[in-house]
């Protein structure tokens, strides 16, 4: 049995949640989830910052930060878009990439397939 089979195996008789895509995870459960699960689980919760200001973006993305760790929310998703209508280039990626830095309860991020936003958005995981 290689690697790769052996956790395939421990993670089966180890999981928590069945349904590795599952959205109505309880709240609060970031932490008894693998890494695995959250990659692939769908984000509770979208904010989309198109049409909005660096300062306007910036304040929406912290509050709605806050609120989903509030509702004890595990993974969400921030729509910023490409920056391919601006001048000066991906304004709101630079403005989510400060936040997610700065943000002490932001953990894992990542870029999510095409189909559900791909480069125009980003998934987080909520410590």
């Amino acid at each position: 049995m290689d690697f790769g089979q052996i956790l395939e195996s421990w993670e089966k008789k180890n999981r928590k949640y069945p349904d590795k895509d599952r959205e109505n995870i309880p709240p609060g459960t970031a932490a008894a989830l693998n890494t695995g699960m959250l990659r692939k689980m769908k984000p509770q919760a979208v904010v989309d910052l198109h049409g909005y200001t660096s300062r306007e973006a910036e304040d929406m993305l912290w509050n709605f930060l806050e609120e989903s760790r509030r509702k004890g929310l595990v993974k969400v998703q921030i729509i910023h878009g490409k920056g391919l209508h601006s001048s000066e280039g991906g304004v709101l990626i630079k403005v989510v990439d400060k936040v997610l830095r700065n943000c002490p309860f932001a953990g894992m991020t990542g870029t999510p397939d095409n189909r559900n936003g791909g480069s125009g958005s980003r998934w987080v995981i909520l410590k």
